[in-house]
């Protein structure tokens, strides 16, 4: 038997290769995990909740391109496969050792596959210990420009991960964080004082 049927209504939209969930809409899917089965054209999908309207499930094994639905329920199925998504590969940061201060609010990112709709892409920094939102404010599928919600903490490698089309990056290093200009002033005028000490109690003793 045939079963209601998969909208196609999300058939233009994108999903990222490693993306990790995806939800199939569509009618009387039920209410039991345990009696529903999809299969994907293009993937693998492990369900893990059901309701009448919506399936959502654990994705593994996509593959770039279109992707293709079919949901069973006990002995009944949704007839031919329906295309739900289109794969596009996973967002991909450049490498940088860019050097920027710890004053430092604005953030360039370059790489590929990112979503050319601002609102679509998230930054994540990793500074350490320390993490922190880094809000889009201009994109373009291979540059991303951000503003960091809070100061950096710390200093040494700034690490960057971008989720776009549903899917995470790598974590990758952006930039060297070190000390603003006005910290290293008074660390060198330091450092001099102290020079200049240790000199005077040579010449005294």
């Amino acid at each position: 038997m045939r079963l209601a049927g998969i909208y196609v209504n999300e058939m233009n939209d994108y999903i990222g290769r490693t993306a990790e969930l995806l939800v199939i809409k569509g009618s009387e899917f039920g209410t039991s995990r345990l009696d529903v089965h999809v299969e994907l054209r293009g993937g693998s999908c492990a369900v893990r909740s059901v309701n009448e309207t919506a399936i959502t499930c654990v994705l593994s094994n996509l593959v770039v391109g279109p992707l293709y639905a079919r949901v069973f329920i006990l002995d009944e199925d949704s007839g031919d496969p329906v295309q739900i998504r289109t794969v596009v590969s996973a967002p991909l940061i450049t490498p940088s050792s860019t050097v920027i201060t710890q004053d430092t609010t604005i953030l360039v990112i370059h790489g590929q596959g990112f979503d050319p709709n601002t609102a679509l892409n998230t930054v994540t920094l990793y500074l350490g210990l320390q993490s922190l939102a880094c809000n889009v404010i201009n994109a373009s599928t291979t540059e991303l420009v951000c503003v960091m919600q809070e100061e950096l903490t710390s200093f040494g490698t700034l690490m960057a991960e971008v989720r776009a089309f549903s899917a995470p990056s790598e974590r990758i290093a952006v930039a060297e964080v070190t000390l603003p200009i006005w910290a290293l002033t008074l660390v060198l005028i330091s450092a001099a004082g102290c020079t200049l000490l240790i000199i005077f109690l040579g010449v005294r003793y």
